[in-house]
């Protein structure tokens, strides 16, 4: 692979973030060059679930606006066969007076669920529809429209930003977890998530559930076509998981809401660290004449603001381009 001499911008991380930040960038005439020290199949975005919601976003107001705006552009490319659908289901609550938030309300399709439509231990939910992403797909997407756009990517591990400051105008931290050791950054902290995939059965789960927990276990079943995504756990980084067990746990959780689940049969276990910290970290920083925006700390949403940090991100490199003398 050829890297420009000088690129316009060097983007530190291959993931969700990474490549819709890239993208953005790209097709916007920019050089740019991805480096990542994974490849697609290993990287923590690849074994998301997904679907859109914000999750792991409280306490921090900008993240609604992010996921308005991922949310429209996920919309549009539901239409082009990039791994993006937009599917109906339930988003259910144990509590029997719990209330939907606001993003939620706005959602089309939104409805109350009758008492009837919950099952398990949940008592109240809502109906909405809701992007639907087969990230292994989607990313492979990206990762091409990246490459179409004249960018360039290589498998590249580095230990501090001064190892590729000659490389670009502008360098763009979307390291993810890695960005604890990078930057470094001690507020980060490294959530395990594990999830099942499994076939279809007969009759065929059509419509997603998942539920309104913003921490810990949360339970989901996203519907993929002739596969069938089922979550999940969130543990301490560093905890010890017994994969086996804790995907027949999942799978057992599912099937009380959808009893088709309990005879599936398990085709892949998923894990992945979510890079967690108190806020998702976008912004400028200026060192010994070197910029770097950062751009990570999503934790569970970082599909769900992947385009509208993306596109903060591309604004704040493109002013720190047009800066006098950072054209050179």
């Amino acid at each position: 692979m050829v890297i420009p001499v000088k690129a316009d911008v060097i983007i530190v991380g291959a993931g969700v973030s990474g490549l819709t930040t890239g993208v953005c960038l790209a097709e916007a005439g920019l050089s740019v060059h991805v480096l990542s020290h994974q490849a697609l199949s290993e990287r923590t975005s690849y074994a998301a679930g997904a679907s859109w919601g914000p999750y792991m976003l409280e306490g921090d107001a900008r993240g609604l606006e992010w996921s308005r705006q991922t949310r429209e552009i996920l919309q549009q490319l539901a239409a082009d066969g990039c791994g993006v659908r937009i599917v109906a289901g339930i988003d259910a609550a144990e509590a029997a007076d719990a209330e939907p938030p606001a993003w939620a309300a706005a959602m089309p399709g939104f409805r109350r669920c009758e008492p009837h439509e919950l099952r398990g231990r949940f008592h109240s939910g809502w109906h909405y529809e809701v992007p639907l992403v087969d990230m292994p797909t989607y990313l492979a997407y990206l990762q091409d429209r990246l490459l179409s756009a004249g960018a360039t990517l290589s498998e590249r591990t580095i230990d501090s930003f001064a190892q590729i400051a000659d490389l670009g105008r502008v360098i763009v931290n979307c390291a993810g977890i890695g960005a604890r050791e990078l930057v470094p950054d001690p507020t980060m902290q490294g959530v395990l998530g594990q999830l099942v995939v499994v076939k279809n059965p007969d009759p065929p789960v059509v419509r997603f559930f998942q539920d309104d927990a913003e921490h810990g276990d949360l339970t989901y079943i996203l519907p993929h076509g002739d596969l069938v995504v089922l979550g999940g756990c969130a543990v301490a980084e560093g905890a010890a998981l017994d994969h086996d067990a804790v995907a027949e746990e999942i799978k057992s959780r599912c099937a009380e809401i959808e009893p088709q689940l309990a005879t599936a049969q398990i085709v892949e276990v998923r894990t992945g660290t979510r890079p967690k910290r108190p806020r998702i970290r976008l912004e400028r920083t200026d060192a010994d004449g070197r910029v770097i925006v950062h751009n990570y700390g999503h934790g569970g949403s970082g599909l769900t603001v992947s385009w509208g940090c993306a596109l903060e991100a591309a604004a704040l490199v493109r002013a720190a381009l047009d800066e006098p003398g950072r054209q050179d």
